[in-house]
Formats: C-alpha cells, sequence, structure tokens
C-alpha cells in the first residue's frame, strides 16, 4: 500500500512540475507577442507619418488613390488603437503577482 501512495506523490509532484514549466513557456510567449504587437503599432504610426508627408506634398495633393490610402491607414491605425486599448485593459484587470 505505502509503494502505490509513493508512486502516486511522485506523478503528483511530477504533473505539477509540468504544469509550471508549460505556464512558465506560456507567460514567455505572451511576453514576445506583447513586444511584437508594439512593434508592428510603431511601425504602422511611422507609415501613416510617412503617407501623411507624401499626402501633404503639391505634386501628390488631391490624389484620390493616395487619400484612399491615407483614409485606409488612419482607419488601420484606429483598429489597431483599440486592440491596443482592450489588451491593456485585460492586462490591468489581472490579479496583481506577487
Amino acid at each position: 500500500m505505502e509503494a502505490i501512495s509513493y508512486i502516486g506523490i511522485v506523478f503528483l509532484i511530477i504533473l505539477f512540475g509540468l504544469s509550471i514549466w508549460g505556464n512558465i513557456y506560456l507567460i514567455k510567449k505572451l511576453m514576445r507577442i506583447n513586444e511584437n504587437l508594439y512593434g508592428v503599432l510603431g511601425s504602422l504610426d511611422d507609415y501613416l507619418a510617412h503617407l501623411r508627408d507624401v499626402y501633404s506634398k503639391d505634386r501628390f495633393y488631391g490624389d484620390e488613390t493616395l487619400h484612399g490610402l491615407l483614409k485606409h491607414s488612419q482607419d488601420m491605425g484606429e483598429e489597431m488603437d483599440n486592440f491596443i486599448k482592450q489588451y491593456e485593459q485585460t492586462q490591468d484587470a489581472a490579479p496583481p503577482q506577487e
């Protein structure tokens, strides 16, 4: 009977260790995703600023294609901002870690 209890305890310890390892792996992955997300948002902001600069030049001012591209880029930027805000709200709602 004791052997069965020891096997059960060893099994639970191994299971607990694997769950800790899995949680650490997932947290690291989420941190990388978070960094990449802010990188994409920064690139989108840079692109939008460049596009505004090109559109404001006399040669391209009033071009409907560039105007549509500028509008689409602004919409994408707003969508990304909304996504980031929702993502940050879920991070703020998480319980504090000790």
